[in-house]
């Protein structure tokens, strides 16, 4: 599949307990304790979960939103589902 697994292997060996420590360090800073979690502009997501929902929560934080901000993306998708 062209997945480089000796740079995998690498990262584990050299950045995986860092990478732990700021994943952490995030989710006692937002108070995350579930996954999935979003935050979008700083702010918890509570919203949809389709393109178009994460689109118009994104762009809802310019003043001026950019252009891309004028296209409408999908509006289905799949929701969490499960009991975790």
């Amino acid at each position: 599949m062209g997945i480089d697994v000796e740079k995998i292997k690498k990262c584990q060996k050299e950045e995986a307990v860092s990478l732990l420590e700021k994943e952490i360090e995030l989710n006692e800073k937002y108070g995350v304790r579930g996954s999935p979690t979003v935050f979008i502009n700083d702010e918890l997501y509570a919203g949809s979960r389709t393109p178009e929902a994460y689109k118009q929560a994104i762009c809802s934080g310019f003043i001026k939103p950019p252009e891309e901000c004028n296209k409408t993306l999908s509006t289905s998708g799949s929701g969490t589902q499960g009991q975790c």
